[in-house]
């Protein structure tokens, strides 16, 4: 019996080129020195480098930015961050009054929201560093745009970082080390077995920008 195609071979074409250009932006960059050329590229080194010269700076590296498909190397790194950050914001009103924006977090959401929310965390992630100050104003602006109210239109927001930076547990080698010399000197207990977590110590605040909103920016964000 002929067997039957189960999908139209351009959307598997489709699929391949996903499949692969995912798998392009996700590959590690090649050493500098091989970049910089100055060491020739060994080995899988050939890889990376060809595809760092010839695959990621082509149209491809468009269309992945475009879609948000893109996802850089360091998820997979060995020491992932230590630091809980997350940003809320004083949105200040013409009459004086005041009202708290909390910019949305993956830990307060629901399994659904997660998945959708999870490229506002990215983002924040990437703007909250000094590097990326000159977003500031517009991320302030954004904010001031979702609180707005035309008949008491906001005039200054004041974003604000809240952070943690969580205790090192102890490590694999060390609880080895610790369980052997326990038992060499016969005081085993649970302590030992199951050390206990360490405290997580309260979020910390400090402001990183106090921005003045630009009414016909805002003026023209309610006209869309």
């Amino acid at each position: 019996m002929d067997s039957k195609r189960n999908a139209p071979r351009w959307l598997k074409l489709l699929v391949g080129f996903h499949v692969l250009a995912i798998t392009s932006w996700s590959l590690p960059k090649s050493s500098p020195g091989v970049l910089n050329n100055m060491l020739e590229p060994k080995g899988l080194d050939w890889v990376l480098y060809a595809n760092d010269r010839y695959v990621r700076i082509s149209p491809v590296q468009q269309y992945i930015l475009s879609l948000g498909l893109f996802q850089s190397w360091d998820m997979f790194a060995p020491n992932p961050t230590n630091k809980d950050i997350w940003c809320d914001a004083i949105v200040r009103y013409r009459d004086g009054s005041e009202k708290l924006y909390t910019y949305p977090r993956v830990a307060d959401a629901n399994y659904f929201e997660k998945y959708v929310i999870e490229r506002y965390r990215k983002f924040y992630e990437r703007v909250n560093h000094d590097l990326f100050q000159w977003m500031w104003p517009d991320f302030a602006q954004r904010v001031a745009v979702k609180m707005d109210d035309p008949a008491n239109p906001p005039v200054q927001v004041v974003l604000r970082r809240n952070f943690i930076v969580t205790p090192r547990t102890v490590t694999f080698p060390d609880y080895c080390q610790n369980l052997i010399d326990a038992i060499r000197e016969g005081r085993v207990d649970g302590q030992t077995l199951s050390p206990t977590n360490p405290v997580i110590p309260p979020f910390e605040q400090s402001v990183f920008l106090i921005y003045d909103v630009d009414q016909e920016r805002l003026a023209l964000a309610r006209t869309r």
